[in-house]
């Protein structure tokens, strides 16, 4: 009975130390899918966030704007297109704002340090009132979904891998 109890004990003690509270985000050096919905239009996106936090995006859907690419950093904002780039000088681009937007919440999460267990998700909640967002992670760090409160924009990741 004492071996029992011993044996109950130990695997009590190991599998209890092996949960984790909180997770670091690794949203940096990773490559994945990103099905954005933004004010009821759904996108589509192969995206990379470099090592350096710039986020390169293709996009997919809606067909209308296939292959049309976007590279978003802290800096500005560059679209490429069938060969042609284009950076503007003041920042603002026609339909920047959904990738802006996902980029912005993403930084943002990641400043905010850990993420916290709640109710069995790692979750981390950044910024306030209408820029109030919550970014759900695997126990691994890696993104799952982006959302905010009010349902204008909502993110799903696919596919989420680190680069070599």
């Amino acid at each position: 009975m004492k071996r029992f109890f011993v044996v109950f004990i130990l695997i009590f003690t190991l599998t209890s130390c092996s949960a984790k509270s909180s997770v670091e985000p690794q949203l940096k050096n990773i490559s994945f899918v990103a099905e954005i919905s933004y004010y009821n239009e759904v996108y589509s996106c192969d995206c990379v966030m470099s090592k350096e936090g710039e986020l390169t995006a293709v996009i997919k859907l809606p067909e209308t704007l296939e292959g049309f690419t976007l590279k978003v950093n802290s800096e500005s904002v560059t679209a490429e297109y069938l060969g042609i780039s284009y950076t503007p000088t003041d920042g603002n681009m026609p339909f920047s704002s959904v990738l802006e937007e996902f980029y912005k919440k993403l930084c943002l999460s990641e400043s905010v340090g850990k993420a916290k267990k709640t109710d069995g998700v790692y979750k981390i909640t950044a910024g306030e009132g209408a820029d109030k967002a919550s970014l759900y992670l695997t126990e691994a760090g890696l993104p799952i979904k982006l959302e905010m409160p009010d349902e204008r924009f909502f993110a799903e990741f696919y596919n989420v891998t680190i680069q070599k």
